[in-house]
């Protein structure tokens, strides 16, 4: 099984024509991937990748039936991409900017939209500069490079794409699989946070184990040791270090170090609610695989190897 997605999904492409939209549909499709159309006003009426394509997300859905998006625009017009699919019915979007940062104010615009809906009917939305949200072998949707997943107990959720690559390729050359890849995006505000995603993994049975990696110092970080302290699963956390800042940067540092150590204070709550921490990528795999191999029968092992 998985979360959120699997080989049956249907799936739009909005933007479709599109050079990276097209490229990624591809390998999306080579992966199994259930794409059954497109969105493109001035490509409407025709095929690509075999693909009908439509004008609006409205048309698209009553015609084809996706449950499913990856949209890929520019900065201008995302987020009313994004409102135009959530409001035809699609309950999980995987949003990709193309060009220039998404302006926070543009995100908090989409957040608000969707909070209309009420919790647990709301639209799923990874982005809007989303890495995307893969199963292993069955589906992806988003700019994942599928080469580096195997299929296997750990549920991944991340905001950094790359981190997020580098640890399922650790992982899979350590021989252990991983049965969702979720990737939030490192946007201002998010379109999900680490909670929703947990608690799918939570519910989910092929998932045994989760690896969160998040950023040191950010509420919501902490707002997902506070969900994982009542899980019944493991979950591993690994948080970068950032780089000291220089010049200004240094300074608004020393100015939040007066109020305490944000990092210190975290790495402490992650621990005391029984998240397992990983201080560095290298100890990673391993860390993974003792937490596999001591939880059996339903018992989670406690943070700092307790």
């Amino acid at each position: 099984m998985s979360i959120f997605l699997d080989e049956h999904t249907p799936v739009l492409v909005y933007g479709l024509p599109g050079r990276q939209a097209s490229f990624y549909a591809n390998v999306m499709l080579d992966y199994g991937t259930n794409v059954v159309a497109g969105v493109s006003p001035r490509y409407e009426g025709q095929r690509i990748l075999g693909r009908p394509v439509f004008m609006t997300t409205d048309e698209c859905v009553r015609e084809t039936g996706p449950t499913a998006a990856l949209i890929f625009a520019d900065v201008a017009s995302i987020t009313d991409a994004i409102l135009e699919v959530a409001d035809a019915g699609i309950k999980l979007i995987v949003a990709v900017s193309e060009g220039h940062r998404v302006p926070v104010w543009d995100e908090l615009g989409v957040r608000r939209f969707l909070e209309r809906w009420p919790d647990a009917d709301r639209p799923l939305l990874l982005g809007p500069e989303a890495a995307g949200i893969l199963s292993a072998d069955q589906a992806m949707i988003g700019v994942i490079p599928p080469h580096v997943f195997a299929r296997g107990p750990v549920g991944v959720v991340t905001r950094s794409a790359s981190l997020g690559y580098e640890a399922a390729a650790r992982l899979t050359a350590a021989g252990i699989g991983q049965s969702t890849f979720v990737g939030l995006g490192a946007d201002g505000v998010s379109g999900t946070e680490y909670v929703r995603v947990l608690a799918g993994f939570e519910s989910d049975p092929a998932t045994e184990a989760i690896l969160l990696i998040g950023e040191p110092g950010g509420p919501a970080e902490a707002e997902a040791a506070a969900f994982a302290s009542g899980m019944s699963k493991p979950v591993i956390t690994f948080l970068p270090v950032r780089p000291k800042p220089t010049g200004r940067g240094a300074l608004a540092e020393r100015i939040v170090d007066a109020f305490g150590d944000q990092v210190s204070g975290l790495t402490k709550q992650i621990t005391s609610s029984g998240m397992i921490p990983v201080s560095h990528l290298g100890e990673l795999a391993g860390t993974v695989a003792d937490t596999l191999t001591r939880y059996t029968g339903g018992r989670r092992p406690r943070g700092g190897g307790g």
